[in-house]
């Protein structure tokens, strides 16, 4: 049957904390069968160029590291070395898509020129996860280089361009506020696995504009507590 990394990485993270919740065996069962069609999906040089997502225009995404990220975490939780191998693989795959400024070529749903900061959050989490299960220092340095040259370009008011071009200059006059909260999370991340301080303003910046942007007064509930974008 026809099925796509999406649902997949999506299921992985859903099944594995079913599990480990509830010690329930049948949600551990699935995370496995999930886990073996991505190993088995992946082609040799790491990549996943089959049952591409519908919602994205290209066969070939870096942004696929959050596949690697779910397959990794499986495989830590396991101790299956086969699927952290296979993430491992996939992280070291998208680094040859890099450019020399830490960009990553294929990396958006649609135009790759200027992808968006939610896809751009997904490939640098990805590496950066991938990175700290494997204790592999090259993969979790170079997510922190990518998460820098994003908070470079933080507003003001905490906002990021929706989008990026290649100089990692803002691509967009408007704000991607899934990839705020996204980018959030990763300096967080970052903070915590460097000891580094340095990261949290921009975390708490990107998470004070999006707590500005919520709706808390409207009377349908349907809305309030609802965010425009997200």
């Amino acid at each position: 049957d026809r099925a796509d990394h999406l649902q997949h990485r999506t299921g992985l993270f859903g099944w594995l904390s079913a599990w480990q919740q509830t010690q329930d065996g049948r949600f551990r069962d699935s995370a496995v069968r999930a886990a073996d069609w991505l190993v088995a999906a992946q082609d040799p040089d790491g990549a996943w160029r089959r049952f591409a997502s519908p919602f994205s225009a290209h066969a070939v995404n870096t942004y696929n590291t959050r596949v690697a990220f779910a397959l990794a975490k499986v495989g830590h939780a396991l101790g299956e070395p086969r699927y952290l191998g296979a993430a491992a693989r996939n992280v070291q795959w998208a680094l040859t898509q890099m450019r020399a400024n830490g960009w990553l070529e294929n990396n958006d749903l649609e135009d790759n020129e200027r992808p968006l900061t939610h896809t751009i959050a997904y490939a640098t989490r990805g590496i950066l996860e991938v990175g700290l299960i494997a204790a592999d220092g090259t993969f979790v340095d170079t997510a922190a280089r990518m998460a820098r040259s994003v908070a470079q370009s933080q507003r003001r008011d905490g906002a990021l361009p929706g989008r990026l071009d290649s100089a990692w200059r803002p691509a967009s006059r408007w704000t991607c506020v899934t990839g705020n909260a996204q980018m959030a999370i990763i300096w967080q991340r970052l903070a915590a696995a460097t000891g580094d301080p340095s990261w949290k303003p921009a975390a708490e910046s990107a998470i004070r504009f999006n707590l500005s942007i919520q709706d808390l007064t409207a009377d349908e509930g349907g809305v309030r507590g609802g965010m425009p974008g997200s």
